[in-house]
């Protein structure tokens, strides 16, 4: 058990009602998602950092509403590993009541979550071209605000092919990430990425109009918390572009380590 887990233990925990769902996906025996030579290597990794403390895990209430009571939407996520996903009964929120510890989270991102969710054939390369597809659907969204020079600021970017988009169109942008491999590898022509995060880019006193989060919020650790923040980050009259997997997405493997995936 990890030093999170210890000092979690003795907390009240949210009363639980029984899930049919929870019970459909704990009954796996293997991952639910197929994985490469790479994946299996670093999905065998991770298990040992956390058994070991190194990767620790924390019990959390709901975020949004504080509620004690959730149904179990499963026990386990799409690797096996040991995630809690709960259904809050007061606020209806889908969210991680066992899941990756703040303090864990720079190690995670640098060592495992490239290589576990990727694997060997997401190289940089197929990953940025992946990104520009996905893109075409958030500059869609976002055509009818976009103008040239509009401040534009992605976080957790990867690569930054979702910026490429974005900056084709005019738009200024510039890209935050932890993983220090897409910060210091970064290939000439693409869009500038710092290593950093919300909270490092407030204490530079920055402002943007408009922030992207696609499939970002359901990685964080106190949703509203970090929305406070992104709206003292977007200038007045800015926009917020926010993307985050559903519970009808869960056959598609969006749920893992830590998160609130609604």
């Amino acid at each position: 058990m990890g030093e999170a887990e210890r000092r979690g233990a003795g907390a009240a925990q949210p009363r639980l009602r029984a899930s049919v769902v929870g019970a459909r996906y704990d009954r796996a025996t293997r991952p639910y998602i197929r994985l490469d030579a790479m994946q299996k290597r670093t999905l065998g990794a991770l298990r040992g950092a956390i058994e070991r403390g190194e990767i620790a895990l924390e019990h959390a209430g709901c975020p949004v509403c504080r509620g004690d009571c959730s149904d179990r939407i499963a026990s386990i996520d799409r690797y096996l590993l040991p995630i809690h996903h709960d259904l809050c009964r007061t606020c209806g929120f889908l969210y991680s009541s066992r899941r990756l510890a703040s303090g864990s989270a720079d190690h995670f991102f640098n060592e495992y979550y490239v290589p576990l969710h990727g694997g060997s054939t997401r190289t940089d390369d197929v990953y940025f071209a992946n990104q520009r597809t996905h893109g075409a659907f958030v500059l869609d969204f976002v055509r009818p605000v976009l103008r040239p020079g509009l401040r534009v600021a992605e976080f957790g970017c990867g690569p930054g092919g979702i910026l490429a988009v974005l900056a084709e169109q005019g738009a200024a942008v510039t890209g935050y990430e932890l993983n220090e491999h897409f910060t210091t590898a970064r290939r000439a022509g693409r869009p500038p990425i710092v290593h950093g995060t919300i909270e490092s880019a407030l204490a530079q006193g920055l402002s943007y109009d408009l922030v992207v989060l696609p499939h970002l919020l359901n990685l964080l650790f106190d949703p509203l918390d970090v929305l406070r923040k992104v709206r003292r980050l977007t200038a007045d009259g800015g926009y917020v572009y926010i993307e985050v997997p559903g519970l009808r997405a869960y056959h598609e493997g969006h749920y893992s380590l830590c998160g609130n995936p609604q």
